[in-house]
């Protein structure tokens, strides 16, 4: 069963319809329940892995006390209100990105800091796209010349 499928058989179940409409009815089972558990189980410990996964890889803060971050190279900092790229310098003083001290900014010292994330994809999309087609060539139509009915 999908995941979909799967809230449609428990909506279902919490209705109080009779098994013959169910989706998991197919089965030649006369009560779908336990198969409707199974599924359901299984779901959630998957989508509970793949959470737990994503989270790993979500960038974390870092307190300047476990760690500091290479000097000169660009970070988000923070004093715990306001959040700004900056750099450690090799004095151990920060620098917002303009070279302006970020207790000149902040009005007090960086907590934490975290890397910079990577640059997205479309911008070497945008790198190599093709050139202005010239006056009078014809361009292909793509999604963005269509209007949706009620769209202005």
């Amino acid at each position: 069963m999908t995941d979909k499928e799967i809230v449609q058989v428990l909506r279902c179940c919490r209705l109080g319809s009779p098994c013959t409409s169910c989706l998991a009815a197919g089965t030649g089972r006369t009560v779908c329940i336990d198969e409707v558990h199974v599924a359901a189980v299984a779901a959630i410990e998957r989508l509970t892995a793949e959470n737990a996964a994503l989270r790993e890889k979500v960038p974390q803060w870092i307190s300047v006390e476990e760690q500091r971050p290479e000097p000169g190279k660009r970070v988000l900092a923070t004093d715990g209100v306001f959040v700004g790229e900056a750099y450690r310098t090799s004095a151990d003083t920060w620098r917002r990105y303009d070279g302006i001290a970020m207790r000149d900014c902040l009005g007090s010292i960086v907590t934490h800091w975290m890397p910079l994330p990577s640059a997205p994809k479309f911008a070497d999309i945008l790198r190599g796209a093709p050139e202005e087609p010239e006056e009078g060539d014809k361009h292909e139509e793509s999604c963005f010349d269509q209007h949706s009915p009620g769209v202005v």
